[in-house]
């Protein structure tokens, strides 16, 4: 009987000892669901970026090897559609298409992420149908960017850009440096190949950006009113730095190759002497 009785308690104490195992407090599974998630989105972000950054870098190599750009083919304009919705009409110099689609995309697809995150966490209906609708839309443009280039391509529309080294039209598209800079600080200067400003604008914009989402949260937070001016004089900090970032992928795609264009051209043709004649292009 005695032994019966503790095999009983030493069942029962492992019983409670499994479910306080498996069964955590609030406190520590609201930490163990949100810390995991942010981790994992910023990680995934991060190499999304790298890898973007890499064959942007490499295609951008491949293409300024020559005096002008060659026009774009279909291949490319759909493998950059399908990376980053927006970067095929890019690619084929269709700014305005462009600049549409990224935009309409990013807010879809924030959306789309926003309801998700908040429907795992509540489990609320009024979430899951804002889920369900603007997953709907993302898709929707999505497969709309796809189609977009495939038709530009096929009705002839995609001319690319088109300049020379000695031209009045630069090598590189000065708006299209601008839009990309504008829609992911430092892309235009990777466009243009001035590598070291791509690490140093983004780094800054990025920074500048984490301190105005911190600021805010804090403010949120506590109502404090140190963090609502912090978070005004990051905000003007961070629109500064947008526009500069903006300005000089605009002014680098004119300077591209500017040191060669400036070097000076020798020729010698036969008239009724023979002469030299020098070319200083500005």
């Amino acid at each position: 009987w005695k032994l019966n009785l503790s095999i009983l308690k030493w069942k029962s104490f492992l019983m409670r000892w499994k479910l306080s195992v498996n069964m955590p407090s609030v406190t520590q599974s609201a930490v163990r669901f949100r810390f995991p998630f942010r981790l994992r989105t910023f990680r995934h972000a991060f190499w999304v970026l790298v890898v973007f950054i890499f064959f942007n870098s490499l295609w951008g190599q491949e293409q300024s090897a020559v005096d002008s750009l060659p026009e774009p083919t279909l291949t490319g304009a759909l493998i950059r559609s399908a990376l980053v919705p927006g970067w095929g009409q890019i690619y084929q110099e269709r700014l305005v298409q462009g600049a549409v689609l990224y935009s309409a995309a990013a807010v879809y697809y924030y959306r789309t992420i926003f309801h998700w995150y908040h429907y795992q966490k509540t489990g609320s209906q009024n979430h899951l149908n804002l889920l369900r609708a603007n997953a709907s839309a993302s898709l929707f443009i999505y497969l709309l960017n796809l189609i977009d280039v495939t038709d530009a391509d096929l009705r002839g529309e995609a001319h690319g850009w088109h300049g020379g080294l000695l031209d009045d039209r630069p090598l590189k598209s000065p708006w299209g440096a601008a839009l990309r800079s504008a829609a992911l600080p430092g892309w235009g200067q990777i466009y243009v190949e001035t590598y070291w400003k791509a690490a140093g604008y983004f780094l800054l914009d990025a920074y500048l950006g984490y301190q105005i989402a911190v600021n805010d949260r804090k403010y949120r937070d506590t109502r404090e009113v140190k963090y609502r001016e912090e978070r005004s004089r990051f905000s003007w900090y961070f629109g500064l730095a947008y526009l500069i970032t903006v300005a000089d992928a605009y002014a680098g795609a004119y300077l591209y190759k500017f040191d060669q264009a400036m070097q000076m051209t020798l020729t010698i043709e036969p008239k009724q002497f023979l002469g030299v004649r020098f070319y200083v292009p500005f």
